[in-house]
Formats: structure tokens, sequence, C-alpha cells
């Protein structure tokens, strides 16, 4: 069953149309009626949702895509990227470094995400991905696939890594305190009509998807400055826990 939704944020107006994907994976409600897919096959966590943009042109939107400084900029509107930067070699192919904040303080790292674009029959197909990552972490990042149709341009979009013992470990210290009791985007209805957020390790990942998510959409509405203020605005309307920090703060520290 499809579901839709229209919202306004600013000057922004959107009509998402999502789907459930990867039918054998667990699923829930979001805000608007958007679901997002959840699958954890040993360790390797997944969340995927798809996006039918109504009101943007076809052809734009496949030029941004296939422009790797399109990625880029989506990279450096996530508030855990500090800097990012284009490396291409010989052939056609291109890296992605995002300057990623680290905990206790210590310099940002710098990760290197392999960009992989191919068109096939009129589909558009988009992998982002650090074989390595802190922590251990492996095959982290996203796929986008995009389509032109009837009904406008059909974004799918997955994030997901494959975790190590030690971003295990620290996500068990992170999830037992500060990250504590914070809801995820995903949620069911509860008898009294109340909305039960998932919680845990599923919430963590959920709101890490939705950052890169949102960041899409957002650098496909502006290619300029005004992209940060259209992420913004989509993060706190998704819920008030996603942007982790007050606008002026965010917009700053994207300005760096």
């Amino acid at each position: 069953m499809i579901k839709t939704c229209s919202f306004r944020v600013g000057q922004l107006t959107a009509l998402l149309c999502v789907i459930m994907l990867l039918p054998t994976a667990a699923t829930a409600a979001t805000p608007f009626g958007n679901p997002l897919s959840w699958s954890d096959d040993q360790n390797h966590y997944r969340v995927g949702t798809e996006t039918m943009l109504r009101d943007q042109d076809w052809q734009t939107v496949r030029q941004r895509l296939r422009d790797p400084l399109t990625w880029c900029r989506i990279g450096a509107l996530v508030p855990d990227v500090r800097d990012c930067r284009i490396e291409t070699g010989a052939d056609p192919s291109a890296q992605v470094v995002l300057s990623l904040r680290s905990g206790g303080g210590d310099e940002p790292q710098d990760v290197a995400h392999e960009l992989t674009i191919s068109e096939t029959g009129g589909v558009l197909e988009i992998r982002m991905r650090a074989p390595q990552a802190p922590l251990g972490v492996t095959d982290a990042g996203l796929d986008l696939q995009a389509r032109n149709t009837a009904n406008g341009v059909a974004l799918t979009l997955a994030y997901g890594y494959r975790s190590s013992l030690r971003s295990r470990l620290m996500t068990r210290a992170y999830l037992s305190t500060t990250g504590r009791n914070r809801p995820g985007i995903s949620y069911t209805l509860t008898d009294d009509g109340g909305r039960e957020y998932v919680d845990g390790l599923r919430a963590l990942i959920e709101r890490n998807a939705m950052r890169y998510f949102l960041a899409v959409l957002a650098a496909l509405e502006h290619d300029g400055p005004a992209a940060a203020d259209t992420w913004y605005d989509l993060a706190a309307t998704y819920t008030a826990d996603l942007p982790e920090q007050d606008r002026d703060d965010y917009l700053d520290s994207r300005r760096q």
C-alpha cells in the first residue's frame, strides 16, 4: 500500500510518497505516514525508504546527482561532518572524502567514500560507500536509485554499515548513557492512539540515516547555502530530537 503525505517548510513545498522497501525487513510508521525499512543481517544494519519528488524536473535532478560535487554538498549538510572534498583519479571514478567529527574532542577523521555512478535503462544508480570507517566499521554509506515516472522523480534511498566489535561496544556504552531514551524516527501506535517510537540501536541508526536522507532532499532543492536552512527545517519537522543543535549553531558550523 502506498501512503502519501504533504508538508510545507519555509519556502519548500514537497509531496512525499513513500512505499515500504525490502519486504523481508521490519518496517514501522514515521511522521507523515512514510515508513522506513529496517534490516539487521549479522551486524550489517540497513535503513531504507522511497520518496517521490513531484515538484522537481527529472533532468535537473539527474544532472545534480551525476555531479560528484553534489555528493560532497550532501555530506557537508550532515552535522557530524566538518568538511568534504572530492578526489579524482585518472579514470572517471571519484572519492568523496568526509571529515567526520570524532568523540572526546579528537581531531576530525577523514573517511574516503568510493563514489560509483551508473545509468541503465533510464535508472540512475549512485553508490557512496566507505570500505573503512571509524571504530572498525566497514561498508558504510549511501545507496540511491533515481528514475523518472509519470508522477515525478522517484528516489530509493538506503543507508547502512557493517559494525565491528569495537563499534558495538562503543554503541552499547552510548546507549546506556547519553543515548539512553533517545527516540528513533519510526513508531508504532499504542492502544490509546499514542506513538511509541523505536529506541536503542535501531533508533540510533534511523537518526543517522534520516540525516543523510534529508541532506539528499535539501541538496536537490538548493545547490547553495540555502540547502543548510532547508536541511534544518526538514530535520526539525521530522522530530525535534534530530537536529541536536539550535539553528544558529548548525548554520554557523556549515559555514566553517
